[in-house]
């Protein structure tokens, strides 16, 4: 399957940081892994963190690595 691109080339985004922020919602627990958004959202665990970091650079969410994993909230 291939993705489609704009008309400057690049990609077009299928994962919205809104569609990062609903997975908090879904997800039981005070905290979620990139896993848990790639999981909720059919997407890459590195498109995941891409999304996480950035939220995290906004100010959206905060984090803080644990035990070899890194944990996101809100």
């Amino acid at each position: 399957m291939s993705r489609e691109r704009e008309e400057t080339g690049r990609y077009t985004e299928t994962v919205t940081l809104d569609d990062v922020l609903g997975v908090f919602e879904t997800v039981d627990g005070p905290v979620v892994t990139s896993g848990d958004v790639a999981d909720a959202l059919a997407c890459s665990r590195e498109t995941a963190r891409r999304k996480l970091r950035t939220l995290d650079a906004q100010g959206r969410l905060a984090s803080r690595k644990t035990a070899g994993r890194v944990v996101w909230w809100e």
